[in-house]
């Protein structure tokens, strides 16, 4: 048992935390995702991933290192769940506003050291969505926000488009014809940050 705790804390330093002598967690870098070691009654091995559902056994503490690891670069059962139940919560929400003008775009970006990851999501009165994300270079948050707009137009003709940067909705109710000013859609139309949620939760790109 000493030998696995050394071997653990080499690599992962005080994330070991030794519960009793047959039981180790190795808890995530923000020390709240604990992965569990342990020895049954015959003397063998275990282990089970954070948020998991499989139990491995009989393997080599090597392998088990090597699956913490990894499982900081992927997210676990337990986080997709999370995520879909939240994607579910902010189309809940949105309902009221799809139901008001019949079928919505909902847009949002997200901007960090000039890369930015836009988005668009279209709700149907049916209940269909359509979810578009990529990632592209920008100047700034607003110009950003342009983008994801635009993206936007390329789901739908005719739905209202809706976005939380004022300014950036503004450049499409803009007359000049200037090169900063984008095409005229007056389906374009500015909401509430909180009211866009399900367009920020697929352009957020200040999360892993």
């Amino acid at each position: 048992m000493s030998k696995i705790v050394e071997k653990l804390v080499e690599n992962f330093g005080d994330r070991v935390k030794v519960r009793s002598q047959y039981h180790i967690q190795v808890f995530s870098e923000n020390q709240d995702r604990p992965n569990d070691i342990w020895f049954n009654q015959y003397n063998i091995l275990k282990f089970k991933l954070y948020g998991n559902r499989e139990v491995v056994e009989d393997v080599s503490l090597d392998y088990i290192i090597t699956r913490i690891k990894k499982s900081a670069t992927k997210k676990s059962e337990l986080d997709l769940m999370r995520e879909m139940l939240n994607v579910a919560k902010f189309i809940e929400n949105c309902e009221r506003t799809v139901n008001e003008t019949g079928s919505a775009i909902f847009t949002d970006a997200g901007f960090k050291d000039g890369n930015a990851r836009i988005a668009a999501v279209y709700i149907e009165l049916n209940g269909n969505v359509i979810a578009k994300s990529q990632m592209i270079q920008s100047s700034n948050i607003q110009q950003a926000e342009e983008f994801a707009i635009e993206l936007g137009q390329s789901l739908h003709e005719t739905a209202i488009i809706y976005n939380d940067n004022q300014q950036a909705v503004a450049k499409f109710h803009d007359e000049r014809t200037d090169e900063s000013a984008r095409v005229t859609d007056a389906r374009v139309k500015w909401l509430p940050r909180d009211k866009t949620k399900i367009a920020d939760h697929f352009a957020n790109i200040r999360k892993k």
